[in-house]
């Protein structure tokens, strides 16, 4: 199977940020950090949670943690999306630039109580802020597209650990295109496991060029 780059959403991420300019920023970031990423933007609590309401489920949510509630209040800790999200299942990360405001870290602390628990990224015009936030989403994109491909692996062979093909020519054609498109995101041990099963191609980049049984 020869291959191309990314064509399709593969993570959807979901911002919660009242500064229009940080929120401006970091949309325009996703696509050099994280390819294949859709990103949906509330700035308000209340834009949040309308958006939720909606049926649409992020893979992850990034918050921040002093978010108005509509528009013209005070900025104070609202856990409501936060809360929302976690009842859905879905997992989420905090920023804070008040990281040692004592309301922040009794929301933090409350926080950490859930599962998963919240990592916290703060604030900072350094660039290490960035780096640090899209170094946290990849990581926890990369745990759920390993795991997802090493599943999808064990479906199409049935876990038998044999070789022989246990699915039809049409799933093990969907696989192989999920196992080109996820790569950029895959961790090693995927990676190893991919290749007791499919001949994997690179070239100078890292990207597969080929993928066959």
């Amino acid at each position: 199977m020869s291959t191309n780059a990314i064509s399709r959403i593969l993570f959807s991420l979901f911002f919660l940020e009242d500064d229009p300019e940080l929120l401006e920023d970091l949309e325009c970031l996703v696509p050099g950090y994280l390819p294949g990423t859709s990103v949906r933007s509330a700035g308000t609590i209340e834009d949040g949670l309308r958006i939720l309401d909606t049926g649409y489920r992020p893979t992850l949510g990034v918050l921040d943690a002093r978010v108005p509630a509509q528009r013209g209040l005070d900025d104070k800790v609202d856990p409501r999306v936060a809360d929302r999200l976690h009842d859905l299942g879905i997992a989420s990360l905090c920023m804070t630039g008040y990281l040692y405001s004592e309301d922040v870290i009794e929301y933090i602390n409350r926080r950490k109580l859930t599962s998963p628990p919240l990592a916290i990224i703060e604030k900072s015009t350094d660039p290490s802020f960035v780096n640090q936030l899209f170094g946290e989403v990849k990581a926890y994109f990369t745990k759920r597209a390993s795991q997802d491909i090493r599943l999808a692996i064990q479906r199409v062979f049935d876990g038998g650990g044999d070789g022989l093909v246990r699915s039809g020519t049409s799933a093990i054609m969907s696989l192989q295109q999920d196992i080109v498109d996820y790569w950029p995101y895959l961790d090693d041990k995927t990676r190893e496991y991919i290749r007791q099963w499919f001949a994997v191609e690179l070239d100078d980049r890292g990207q597969v060029t080929r993928l066959g049984l």
